[in-house]
């Protein structure tokens, strides 16, 4: 090969290699730009994590809270309820009872009171049925008294 396209090879490479570290140093300045940024935005992400665990952490407190005053709540109105239902059950068991007591002294009474009915109509039974029996005999009385009359009217 010729002096001058050694020359020009040589000057072409030379040209080539400072083109090439113009490139690099271009690629190496934007990538430690790249790199600047990417720091940045992990230094904002973990800020901005930061910030969100910190008001998830604020909003479960504040829901556990929030929960334990329900859960409260929630058992006052249960015992409240439950001592409700025991006094409404104690005094529906005592009217109950009342009732009861009420409704077994008229039947008891009313049962007295037929008891009786039935011993006085058993009696007035009796005293008929005797009665029946005393005219029954004072008719066999009068019958033969009468039947001895006819007999003696018929004889004459």
């Amino acid at each position: 090969m010729d002096e001058e396209t050694k020359e020009w090879l040589v000057h072409f490479q030379k040209d080539i290699v400072h083109q090439f570290h113009i490139i690099a140093e271009d690629v190496i300045d934007r990538s430690k730009i790249l790199a600047e940024g990417i720091a940045d935005l992990t230094e904002k992400l973990n800020m901005r994590t930061e910030e969100l665990n910190t008001k998830i952490d604020n909003v479960q407190a504040v829901m556990e809270r929030k929960y334990n005053q329900l859960d409260k709540k929630i058992d006052n109105v249960q015992t409240s309820l439950e001592k409700k239902i025991d006094n409404v059950q104690t005094s529906l068991d005592k009217k109950i009872d009342n009732v009861q007591a009420s409704l077994e002294k008229k039947i008891d009474n009313v049962q007295t009171s037929l008891e009786k009915k039935i011993d006085r109509n058993t009696q007035d039974i009796k005293d008929l049925r005797a009665d029946v029996l005393r005219i029954e005999n004072k008719l066999e009385k009068v019958e033969i008294g009468v039947a001895a009359r006819i007999e003696e009217q018929e004889k004459e």
